[in-house]
């Protein structure tokens, strides 16, 4: 990963995970709010991106639609590192993606919620 997207990455404000339902103990999808007004979309059951997609929230947020789509919820850091500890024993889920984005928010130094 390139030193300029990384240090954009470590920025990260806000962590967000996608669950399959909110009784799981499983995410598939990891989102970093940015202070920019961006976020990052990490699918975890791939691997990790080689480029990063910087996505606007100005316009229409996370494109989130409350009746189709799966939940996405915000946790504190530590609640965030045991729900990807628990979705690395998932075998839909890409093992070296989940350490790389666990590394990632270990580094993080802005979280509000921490």
């Amino acid at each position: 990963m390139h030193w300029k997207t990384k240090k954009k990455i470590l920025s990260t404000e806000k962590i967000y995970l996608t669950h399959k339902d909110l009784g799981s103990d499983y995410c598939y999808e990891v989102r970093f709010q940015l202070p920019e007004s961006e976020y990052i979309l990490i699918d975890l059951r791939y691997e990790f991106p080689t480029r990063i997609r910087y996505e606007s929230l100005i316009p229409h947020g996370f494109r989130y639609n409350e009746d189709t789509d799966n939940p996405i919820q915000i946790y504190n850091k530590r609640r965030t590192l045991e729900f990807l500890k628990n979705t690395k024993e998932n075998d839909k889920c890409n093992r070296e993606t989940i350490e790389t984005v666990i590394d990632l928010i270990n580094e993080m130094q802005n979280l509000v919620f921490r």
